[in-house]
């Protein structure tokens, strides 16, 4: 285009501009239908223009790709997270691909006539793609000569196709207007919902033929393991989002990729032990039916060592009862500690585990009970859920009162923090004063408790290296009950504030 026809361009779009300003004020009604439809039609190719990149992904990655699989020439071996459609649509309002189609729609405004429009169109739509193209580039620092090649390439064929759906939306919006009877603001609102609806087809469409191709299908893998056996299992944290400029779906499912526990526990009993200084452990309870109430006890066991606790004689003195319950959580600053369900309610139901990407376990056989014991290395973010049918629950939660000091070890403090159903309480443990005695010496015991859940803040005094906390949860017995219902949730949580 010489420099004469482009001023005469400017010169016809600025009579063109001055021309609507003066119609406008004469007739508002008209001009604020002209808008909208001039909006509309904008919207409807910035849908259109938001699919080219995955096009143009796609198609480069058939024709470079040797892959045996169309999923494999564009994603190789990663594990995309395909957008929803409400996603992909979405992607249409983004900065980028609104003022390209602003861009083209403007530039063919003072355009009549199909082929005129067509022409500008093309015109249009390689300038604004290429400019965006460059500026991206620019942004990430990603110019090449490839980069620039495959760009100029796909943006020629690109902007064929963008000036043909132009032109087709506008054929289509006119046909509407023409057609109908009626007011024209009407017709206008019609003729700017008939564009609109258009490029959303369009995009929709796009959508559906790359999900059928490149939608990853969901495939089931069960292993049977038998013990003894041992190992690693590695899972990929982060799944590939298909597009780097669409957001990513949130999954909200407990079940991670592979679980070495079982997912259906039965009669079984939970160990979890936490070594580390600065993890925080929590264990939280909750109510799911309306079928009953329940009610819970909590005692305090000073210097058990291990699963000491499940064979120590209860005091009836020593326990705090806490009745019509529906939420329990109990937690533990961070330091050393141990979670343990009790041997005399044996745990059942759906159990879901996560434990990170890594994790080392390992699968004995008891031979007396014939049982297995599966161990698992969880890391610092690490749940533990069972969702159990049964009437009752027993667990333990046990604090290290011992801290590295140097080369040593010293006395520490340790804080339980207890929360029911909205009230919060604190209980701490004193730190022993005692000459630090060995795990031989250690005398497991149920002690009293000081005033703890009756008060905000207790101090519990006597333990010498541990103490720990049972708290045994029963559904009171009632006139009518329904089998086969998930009564209650039990979540154990490592590397939490509580």
């Amino acid at each position: 285009m010489s420099s004469s026809n482009l001023l005469r361009y400017w010169r016809k779009l600025y009579a063109r501009v001055g021309e609507t300003l003066r119609s406008a004020r004469l007739h508002p009604i008209g001009s604020i239908c002209w808008v909208l439809s001039t909006a509309c039609l904008g919207i409807s190719l910035s849908f259109v223009v938001s699919t080219g990149p995955d096009i143009q992904n796609y198609l480069y990655a058939l024709i470079r790709s040797d892959s045996p699989s169309i999923y494999g020439s564009a994603y190789q071996d990663s594990l995309v997270r395909f957008p929803s459609l409400r996603q992909w649509l979405a992607s249409a309002f983004q900065l980028q691909f609104l003022t390209v189609a602003v861009a083209i729609v403007g530039f063919s405004f003072p355009r009549n006539g199909a082929r005129s429009v067509f022409v500008s169109g093309v015109l249009a739509s390689y300038l604004s793609l290429v400019t965006c193209d460059l500026a991206v580039g620019i942004w990430e620092r990603n110019l090449s000569g490839p980069y620039l090649l495959e760009n100029l390439i796909a943006n020629a064929a690109g902007a064929l196709v963008v000036a043909f759906v132009l032109v087709a939306v506008m054929i289509a919006g006119h046909a509407c207007f023409i057609s109908l009877r009626g007011p024209s603001f009407l017709r206008g609102l019609a003729a700017s919902f008939v564009t609109l609806v258009v490029g959303v087809c369009i995009s929709s469409a796009v959508y559906h033929m790359a999900e059928f191709f490149y939608r990853p299908i969901p495939v089931r893998l069960d292993m049977v393991l038998d013990a003894p056996v041992n190992g690693t299992i590695g899972t990929k944290g982060e799944i590939q989002d298909t597009r780097g400029k669409r957001p990513r779906a949130q999954v909200d499912d407990d079940r991670g990729p592979f679980q070495i526990f079982p997912s259906q526990l039965e009669n079984g009993t939970l160990r979890w032990n936490s070594p580390k200084e600065d993890n925080a452990f929590a264990v939280r309870w909750s109510k799911l039916s309306n079928t009953g109430g329940f009610e819970a006890t909590i005692e305090f066991y000073a210097d058990c060592f291990g699963d000491a606790i499940n064979t120590a004689p209860a005091v009836e003195g020593h326990q705090l009862k806490i009745v019509d319950l529906s939420e329990f959580a109990i937690s533990l600053d961070p330091a050393p500690a141990e979670f343990g369900t009790l041997d005399r309610s044996k745990s059942s139901g759906r159990m879901t585990t996560k434990s990170g990407s890594f994790a080392m376990y390992s699968i004995d056989a008891d031979p007396s009970s014939k049982r297995s014991k599966t161990t698992q290395f969880a890391d610092k973010d690490a749940e533990l859920t069972v969702r159990s049918e049964g009437r009752s629950l027993g667990f333990y939660l046990n604090a290290v009162l011992l801290a590295a000091a140097g080369s040593g070890i010293t006395p520490s403090t340790r804080t339980f923090t207890v929360k029911t159903d909205g009230k919060t309480y604190s209980i701490q443990a004193a730190k022993p004063r005692g000459a630090t005695k060995t795990i031989g010496e250690l005398a497991c015991r149920s002690i009293d408790p000081a005033g703890a859940v009756k008060r905000d803040r207790a101090t519990i005094g006597g333990p010498d290296a541990y103490l720990g906390a049972a708290v045994r949860i029963n559904k009171r017995p009632a006139t009518s009950s329904i089998y086969g219902v998930e009564e209650s949730v039990l979540r154990v949580l490592g590397g939490t504030d509580g």
